[in-house]
């Protein structure tokens, strides 16, 4: 795919619904990182029931990122993820303004996220303006533990 080139290759965002399941589990696979868990139908079905939200990203009509936020008391950035031949490519940071604004249309001044521990995703979300908050050991399972960041809006 390479690098947006021009505004015809400019990405959109709209909200994702149910419907949106195969692209979000596509979009997981290519991202280039191995997660501790991948998403995948019976639970993607489960986060969309419990009110989860999903931003879906498109370039040329092809799915490219996601993100996903849960707002109840607070608000939890739970999934992102862009395709790995366009990172760095400002799909992720289009995804956050989509992440802040709803935060902020729900009522919330903070949103938090949970990475695994030293993972490269860490200085995204420093370059956005996050700031690690805590520890969680084993969070993931495996061993694999997280990191706490959040950011005040």
């Amino acid at each position: 795919m390479g690098e947006v080139k021009n505004k015809t290759d400019k990405p959109k965002i709209r909200k994702a619904s149910i419907k949106d399941i195969n692209l979000i589990i596509d979009v997981q696979k290519r991202d280039g990182f191995a997660h501790a868990y991948y998403l995948n139908r019976r639970r993607l079905k489960e986060l969309f029931k419990r009110g989860e939200i999903f931003f879906i990203a498109f370039l040329n009509n092809k799915a490219v990122g996601f993100v996903s936020l849960r707002v109840e008391i607070r608000a939890k950035l739970h999934f992102i993820s862009v395709v790995k031949e366009l990172t760095k490519k400002g799909i992720g940071s289009l995804l956050m303004q989509k992440v802040i604004s709803e935060t902020k249309r729900r009522g919330k001044n903070m949103v938090y996220v949970y990475t695994e521990a030293n993972s490269p995703v860490e200085q995204f979300f420093i370059r956005k303006g996050f700031k690690k908050v805590g520890y969680f050991r084993n969070r993931f399972g495996g061993g694999k533990h997280a990191n706490i960041f959040s950011l005040y809006l």
